[in-house]
């Protein structure tokens, strides 16, 4: 096991009771931002039109398998399965995410459609050519080795198959400095994240492993109200957490973590980091 998936398994263990109760919603078990194609949209609902955005950017059919690579409590799967009728795996290194995502599918009208394992995304150990879309939201920003899991959901898809990567990606042009670095790290270290990519990055991983026709979609302003929501919860507690982390009431993660949720919208509207989707698709020969 390495260091990085100890911090990842350990983040989330510590920051569970955060994600279910104050974020991720009964219906839509998300772990993602919402998408608002109203200011006036409910919390939930972006949550669920995120999936359904996205879906459509990756065209997901019904008779398509998906890879829902860092899964979480099996949102996103179960509402491919239920909604669109596709076949969807889940993958998470999170044992209990693992639990709950299967509970959830025991009860879902498209049970026998979906499937979680307790695996690393980018070393599955899954077959070669088994799926038509790897869908990655918001998970891979936790992968130490970005270009590594970019050549594993290559040999996982099928011909013809597409990878949807959904993030936060760094401002390309011109590059951040090192102040600007420095105010990002925050927001990193708190999230559990080894590194953010810029677009151009992620198009050098597609392209050396095959892919062709990558496309971004910049979806940050459907976002932002998201982002804002998840900044202003933090910034309620906020002052608080230096006490309850002094009194041993919450471990340092959960102090970091609270302080990366304001930082986060606070870097975005300084304009370092966008909210973008990239869809590469694997040649059919």
């Amino acid at each position: 096991m390495s260091d990085q998936t100890r911090k990842v398994q350990a983040y989330y263990k510590s920051t569970n009771f955060d994600y279910e109760h104050f974020w991720s919603g009964k219906r839509a078990q998300a772990l993602h931002f919402g998408y608002y194609d109203s200011p006036s949209t409910p919390h939930e609902a972006s949550l669920l039109q995120m999936n359904q955005k996205l879906a459509e950017f990756a065209a997901i059919q019904p008779a398509d398998s998906v890879l829902d690579a860092g899964c979480g409590y099996g949102g996103s799967s179960l509402w491919l399965a239920e909604h669109l009728g596709c076949q969807a795996t889940g993958v998470t290194l999170v044992g209990y995410q693992v639990q709950k995502a299967r509970k959830l599918a025991a009860a879902s009208p498209a049970a026998s459609k979906l499937r979680f394992i307790e695996a690393d995304y980018a070393h599955s150990g899954l077959p070669d050519a088994s799926f038509d879309v790897v869908w990655g939201v918001e998970s891979i920003v936790h992968c130490d080795d970005k270009a590594l899991f970019v050549r594993e959901a290559f040999r996982l898809l099928k011909p013809g198959g597409r990878l949807l990567i959904s993030e936060y990606l760094l401002r390309q042009d011109p590059p951040l400095s090192a102040e600007e670095q420095a105010r990002m790290k925050p927001f990193l270290d708190g999230w559990m994240m080894p590194d953010l990519l810029t677009p151009g990055q992620y198009s050098e991983y597609l392209t050396a492993a095959g892919f062709q026709d990558s496309v971004f979609h910049d979806i940050s302003d459907n976002v932002e109200p998201s982002l804002k929501k998840c900044h202003h919860n933090a910034a309620k507690v906020l002052p608080f957490v230096g006490v309850l982390h002094k009194l041993r009431l919450i471990d340092t993660i959960r102090r970091d973590y609270t302080l990366a949720n304001c930082r986060l919208y606070d870097t975005f509207r300084e304009g370092l980091w966008r909210y973008q989707v990239v869809v590469g698709t694997k040649p059919l020969a």
